[in-house]
């Protein structure tokens, strides 16, 4: 868990709520960790400063596809420039308040220029490898 997240108001979260997102080497982010309250977010900035970029981070860390998007049609497009990759990490409030367990999802996006894996993603769930076919699932049981 995050020390920026407050675990005594974890219960305040619906099962499945984000508790964190934390993004690396992500478009505009070096590094950035984000942890949203439990109810409505407002995410407010001038043009430019990475609202939208947290959009992306979550679509793309709970198992979505860059073209859902509009932005780019390559998951490596979203590496920030320069960098050989990039990594979203997603922490999901637990099903059971009451217990101590969440989910985190990471997902880890490689650029790999001139090789066969070029922009390929590894994913891990609680740190441990995992599938993208995986991950949807754990994202669709929260539904």
């Amino acid at each position: 868990m995050s020390p920026l997240l407050d675990p005594t108001r974890v219960g305040e979260y619906k099962p499945g709520s984000i508790l964190r997102v934390k993004m690396v080497n992500f478009l505009t982010y070096k590094e950035v960790e984000v942890c949203p309250g439990p109810r409505l977010n407002v995410v407010c900035g001038p043009n430019g400063s990475g609202k939208s970029t947290i959009l992306c981070a979550l679509c793309l860390g709970l198992g979505g596809q860059p073209n859902l998007l509009g932005r780019a049609d390559d998951v490596k497009l979203f590496i920030m420039h320069e960098e050989d990759s990039a990594e979203i990490e997603i922490e999901l409030a637990p099903k059971d308040p009451t217990q101590p367990h969440h989910d985190i999802i990471k997902r880890h996006i490689i650029r790999a220029k001139g090789r066969s894996n070029a922009g390929a993603s590894d994913w891990y769930v609680n740190d441990e490898k995992s599938s993208h076919k995986e991950v949807k699932e754990l994202v669709r049981g929260y539904g």
